[in-house]
């Protein structure tokens, strides 16, 4: 029982540190706003592909344009207006990142339509009837979604692997050795049920979809809390009593001196006195270079564990838990959110015909979308 006990915390533990390089990469995106750009290629190509075919003569202004209306937020910089930098790092950093954190992210098929007519690209799309305008824009609106959802892979994709890159980085950065850790949860059922008690929470950080800022200024300030909360569960896990950090092999001054590759190793500098954690790290590393290569490997497949991602350990975790309730354990709280509700693109749709094109005469009869107000 302590070996499926140790499983599930293990895999839960797996869970909560990729939370935290979930965390990271959150940072990468807002600082260098890789989602605006990756949303500017993905509409840029989209209308030299679907839009440009359909007009004539010069259309670079019209792109330009349609650019800065569907991605600017140039009412945000009216609400919230933003000084050109600051004092300190926090202000530089406003004041470098302060075009980038203003930018959309993310426009959605609905957001499109409701956008496009601020365009000026929308009048050149006029047509003679509600019926061919309502075509027209539900082939701009299916092939918006069909570059959005190659868009959308091609993040995944990306994501998955700054994820795995994160991981190692997280890994070697906090020393986080998975035999060990998993050595001890099988060895310590206390400090393995210490972190079952954390399911629901790490559940909560799994599911939390952080609402976008009301500004640049918060965009930072929610980094930095990131920051912070990356620290500070570091800190609260080996309070728990996981095996994480620089206090463990390869430094032999630490708790790891316990460690049996430490055993034979003699730590002095040339006064005889113990030196620091790096100079300890390095003097293991040159004594114990096989014990050092093996460490080096588990923690680099500790790092590629970790990029699998929360939702894998969390799920993981959740399937040991009910193999242990077949044999009367308890298991972790946490269940899947219910998916949220399509949004209304037909609706999104026919509220931008009504103004592409003259209403139908009544005598044509009227469409469902004719009773709404534009």
């Amino acid at each position: 029982m302590n070996l499926l006990q140790g499983s599930i915390a293990f895999a839960l533990a797996l869970a909560g540190l990729a939370t935290l390089c979930t965390a990271l990469i959150e940072i990468l995106h807002r600082l260098f706003g890789l989602r605006s750009d990756g949303l500017k290629k993905m509409l840029e190509a989209y209308f030299d592909d679907v839009v440009k075919p359909r007009l004539s003569g010069d259309v670079g202004k019209l792109r330009a344009d349609m650019m800065t209306k569907l991605t600017g937020n140039a009412l945000l910089e009216k609400i919230h207006p933003l000084p050109a930098g600051g004092h300190g790092l926090w202000g530089h950093v406003l004041g470098l990142y302060r075009n980038r954190l203003l930018r959309a992210n993310a426009v959605t098929t609905e957001q499109f339509l409701q956008r496009l007519p601020d365009t000026a690209l929308f009048q050149h799309l006029k047509t003679d009837t509600l019926d061919q305008a309502n075509a027209q824009l539900k082939q701009l609106a299916d092939k918006y979604d069909q570059y959005g959802a190659a868009a959308t892979d091609y993040f995944k994709r990306r994501a998955q692997m700054l994820s795995l890159i994160m991981g190692i980085a997280l890994a070697l950065f906090g020393n986080i050795h998975a035999v060990r850790i998993f050595d001890t949860f099988v060895q310590n059922p206390e400090v393995a049920q210490r972190m079952a008690t954390q399911a629901d929470a790490i559940k909560a950080q799994i599911d939390r979809q952080a609402p976008a800022a009301a500004d640049a200024k918060a965009q930072l300030d929610q980094t930095k809390a990131d920051l912070a909360k990356v620290s500070t569960s570091l800190s609260e896990y080996q309070a728990m009593g996981l095996p994480i950090g620089w206090n463990y092999y390869p430094n032999c001054l630490g708790t790891g001196k316990g460690d049996p590759r430490c055993k034979a190793l003699n730590l002095k500098d040339k006064a005889g006195e113990a030196p620091g954690t790096p100079c300890s790290v390095m003097s293991t590393l040159g004594q114990d270079p096989g014990g050092a290569l093996m460490w080096l490997f588990a923690v680099l497949l500790t790092g590629v564990l970790i990029g699998l991602g929360g939702p894998f350990w969390f799920d993981l975790a959740m399937r040991l838990s009910q193999v242990r309730q077949a044999f009367g354990g308890n298991a972790p709280a946490g269940q899947s959110a219910a998916p949220a509700p399509p949004a209304g693109k037909d609706q999104a749709i026919a509220n931008a015909a009504g103004q592409l094109a003259p209403a139908v005469p009544a005598t044509q009869g009227r469409q469902p979308w004719e009773d709404k107000p534009w």
